[in-house]
C-alpha cells in the first residue's frame, strides 16, 4: 500500500508543479477567439489530471536507467519515499501521506459535485414540460443547428436558464423569463443553450468539473477553470449575436436582472459583476479573431511527461562502492563486502 500511495503522492506533486507550465501554453492573447481559449483551458486542465498517471506508468514499465547518487541526495530521497511514518495502519513515507491527503481531498469534491447534481436533478424533476408554443418556436432552432431537440422544461425553482445532461440534454427556462420575456427574446435565450449543446460544451464541462476535483486546490486550475467557463459563453454569445448582437445584449441584461446572484449556478454561467460586463464588450468588439493552435500546449506536455519517463531510476541504498571506500553493510552481491571476507 505504500508503494502504490507513494506514487500517487508523486503524480499529485507532479501534476502541482507541471500545471503552471500548461497554463503557459494554453494562454492566449486577445486577437484569439474564445472559442480557441475555452478549448486551450479544457486541454490544460485535462493534460494536467492525465500527468497524475505517469508515476504508476513509469513504475510499471521499469523505464528510466539506475542512478547513484551521493548519500546526501540518497537521504533525502530516502527520507521523501522511505516509510518513515508510523501510524495505526502501517508505516507511510510522506509521499505517501501526500497521496492519503488527496484521496480525502477528492472524495470531498466528489460529494460536493453529487449534491449538486442531484439538486439539478431534482429541479428537472419536479420541473413542468414546457408550453407547446415555445417548444415550436425551439424545434426550428435545433434543426438549423444540426442537434436533436432537447427536453424543454420550465421550473420556479432557478432563476435563470441552464442547459444539462451530457448525454440526454435538457433545457430548463425559468418560468418568471417565460412569462415575461417576449417570444423573440426567449428565443434568444433558447437558441444560447442549444449553441452550448451542439458544441459540446455539457461533456467539456464535465472534464473540467472531474479536472478541478483532482488538481483540488491548486490555484491555477481554479483559474483556468473560471478562465474556461468565462470563453465558453463568450463563444457561444458571438454565434448567437452574430445578426443582433443589440437586442441580445438586451437580453443579457434582462436575465441577469432576474438572476439570484446567490446560486452557484449563476456564477458558473457567468452572469454576474464584471463577467456579464466582459461578455457584452466582447459583442460589441468587432476586431478579427483568429483560430489558435493547440500546439504550444501539447509541446509542454510532451517535454514534461517525456523528461518524467526518461529520467533516470535513483536507487535508494545503493551499494556504496561506486562513490566512496567507506564500510559497506550492503548486501553479500557488494564487490567490497566479497573482497573482505
Amino acid at each position: 500500500m505504500n508503494e502504490a500511495l507513494t506514487n500517487l503522492g508523486s503524480g499529485v506533486l507532479l501534476a502541482w508543479i507541471a500545471l503552471p507550465l500548461l497554463a503557459m501554453g494554453a494562454r492566449r492573447d486577445d486577437v484569439c477567439d474564445a472559442a480557441s481559449r475555452h478549448r486551450a483551458c479544457v486541454w490544460a486542465l485535462g493534460l494536467g489530471a492525465l500527468l497524475m498517471a505517469l508515476p504508476f506508468a513509469r513504475a510499471g514499465a521499469d523505464v528510466g536507467t539506475a542512478l547513484v547518487i551521493p548519500g546526501w541526495l540518497e537521504h533525502l530521497v530516502g527520507l521523501a519515499r522511505g516509510p518513515h511514518l508510523q501510524t495505526r495502519l502501517g508505516a507511510f513515507s510522506p509521499l505517501a501521506v501526500a497521496g492519503m491527503a488527496w484521496l480525502a481531498t477528492v472524495g470531498a469534491g466528489l460529494l460536493r459535485t453529487a449534491v449538486h447534481a442531484v439538486r439539478i436533478a431534482g429541479i428537472c424533476r419536479r420541473a413542468e414540460a414546457a408550453p407547446a408554443d415555445v417548444v415550436a418556436r425551439i424545434a426550428p432552432l435545433a434543426r438549423a443547428l444540426r442537434v436533436r431537440c432537447p427536453r424543454v422544461l420550465v421550473s420556479s425553482e432557478c432563476s435563470i436558464p441552464f442547459a444539462a445532461g451530457a448525454f440526454r440534454p435538457t433545457v430548463v427556462l425559468p418560468s418568471g423569463l417565460v412569462d415575461s420575456f417576449s417570444p423573440d427574446a426567449l428565443e434568444l435565450v433558447a437558441l444560447h443553450e442549444l449553441t452550448h449543446i451542439a458544441r459540446g460544451d455539457l461533456r467539456s464541462g464535465a472534464v473540467i468539473d472531474l479536472a478541478r476535483i483532482l488538481l483540488a486546490p491548486h490555484p491555477v486550475a481554479r483559474r483556468l477553470a473560471v478562465d474556461a467557463g468565462l470563453a465558453r459563453e463568450q463563444a457561444v454569445d458571438a454565434c448567437v449575436s452574430a445578426e443582433a448582437p443589440v437586442a441580445y445584449a438586451r437580453v443579457l441584461v434582462d436575465v441577469a436582472h432576474h438572476a439570484r446572484f446567490g446560486e452557484r449556478m449563476s456564477r458558473a454561467v457567468c452572469m454576474h459583476g464584471s463577467d456579464l460586463a466582459r461578455r457584452i464588450d466582447a459583442i460589441g468588439d468587432g476586431r478579427p479573431r483568429r483560430r489558435a493552435s493547440l500546439s504550444p500546449l501539447i509541446a509542454t506536455t510532451v517535454v514534461i511527461a517525456g523528461s518524467a519517463l526518461a529520467a533516470p531510476r535513483i536507487e535508494v541504498g545503493s551499494c556504496p562502492a561506486a562513490r566512496s571506500h567507506a564500510p559497506c553493510s550492503a548486501s553479500v552481491d557488494c564487490p567490497l563486502k566479497a573482497e573482505k571476507s
